[in-house]
């Protein structure tokens, strides 16, 4: 007997989830899923463009993996190992430190530049100003 939805639902351990992930890898590798429970079936037929969404979190002590996916049309399709799912997690990434400006004559070569020319020329300027003025 066919309809249109089936739910399964269930508990297992880790081993037997695994051997079900699997069953359903190579089902959609073979371009026919059956899902079965008792009497009752459902065949997809995945093709084109797959969308997926994978979520995981973890709330409260509560571990969630969700995995849902669908089709219809073609559509834009990912690269294969831009993304991947593995049993270890990767390392962070390593932060270079900052290189310092050595003091000298490279730190001016290095200075940042104002309005008026390199930093230190204003100040020059305002005493240039200031000078005149009390003449």
């Amino acid at each position: 007997m066919s309809k249109s939805s089936i739910t399964l639902k269930g508990t297992m351990d880790p081993a037997a989830f695994a051997h079900l992930l699997e069953d359903l890898a190579k089902s959609v590798k073979a371009g026919t899923v059956c899902l079965q429970k008792g009497g009752e079936y459902v065949t997809l037929k995945p093709a084109g463009g797959m969308e997926f969404e994978v979520e995981a979190a973890v709330k409260k002590g509560k571990q969630k993996l969700s995995v849902a996916v669908k089709w219809e049309e073609p559509c834009e399709i990912v690269p294969e190992g831009e993304i991947k799912i593995t049993s270890v997690e990767p390392e962070p990434p390593v932060v270079e430190p900052v290189e310092e400006v050595p003091a000298g004559d490279a730190a001016v070569d290095a200075a940042p530049e104002l309005a008026g020319g390199p930093l230190g020329m204003n100040e020059a300027k305002e005493t240039e100003k200031k000078t005149a003025k009390k003449k």
